[in-house]
């Protein structure tokens, strides 16, 4: 959860008007390693909880945060109205195409960069970005990164150009 604080999407998001929730997964952060029902149903009881249930979500999801973001988006595609994943772990079991809006951001030395490569096929509505002399998370190479990152994001979600510029990480 600190880490999209300090990259400045939460504050980024919430400048443009998005309401921005970061999760601590199960076991990280200041979370308990219990959890009901798994990864499958992580984020579904968690929206379900937040009392958002039925509405449209954008999901960011980094390294193994997607194998809680996978799950939601196969069991709710109609619900996801994008995915943002910086070398979000894929499922293996992906149907031939998924109609879901992604952004996948690599580092161009992160090994996910090939090893997802025959599972981002699947995404019929996808877009790659790879950043340069970045490693796993490619987000926090330099401040650079950082800012690329979020302003990517802004980006993704439609919000306007000048909150870009409004946006300091906290390093």
């Amino acid at each position: 959860m600190n880490t999209w604080q300090w990259v400045g999407v939460l504050d980024a998001l919430a400048l443009a008007n998005f309401r921005a929730i970061a999760v601590n997964l199960p076991g990280y952060g200041f979370s308990s390693k219990t959890q009901a029902g798994g990864k499958d149903h992580f984020l579904y009881d968690f929206i379900d909880a937040l009392r958002l249930t039925g509405t449209k979500v954008c999901l960011i999801a980094a390294s193994m945060g997607g194998t809680y973001a996978m799950p939601y988006i196969l069991q709710h595609q109609h619900l996801v109205a994008g995915y943002v994943t910086a070398a979000g772990l894929l499922s293996k079991d992906l149907p031939p195409s998924l109609n879901v809006h992604t952004l996948f951001i690599y580092g161009d030395q992160d090994p996910r960069l090939d090893a997802d490569s025959s599972a981002r096929t699947h995404f019929s509505n996808s877009q790659l970005t790879i950043f340069k002399d970045a490693p796993h998370p490619c987000y926090l190479r330099d401040l650079d990164a950082t800012n690329e990152f979020t302003a990517l994001v802004l980006s993704f979600v439609g919000a306007p150009s000048s909150i870009s510029t409004q946006i300091h990480a906290q390093w």
